[in-house]
């Protein structure tokens, strides 16, 4: 029996990387049963951050544009 406290997964920072990957196994069906925990020392009380990338108009986030 698993814990509350059981993870399968543990990513460490909610930057640009950590949301990327926590995103896209969220979207993989075999990950759909997984437990995901996503830690920061930041309380993101506020928006810092600016992402930005380079694509042909067929990338995983164009249709958020």
């Amino acid at each position: 029996m698993q814990s509350d406290n059981t993870y399968d997964h543990i990513i460490a920072g909610a930057g640009l990387a950590g949301l990327s990957l926590a995103y896209r196994l969220a979207l993989d069906p075999s990950y759909s049963n997984k437990r995901l925990l996503l830690l920061d020392k930041d309380t993101k009380s506020k928006n810092d951050r600016t992402w930005s990338f380079w694509d042909k108009g067929n990338a995983l986030y164009s249709d958020i544009i």
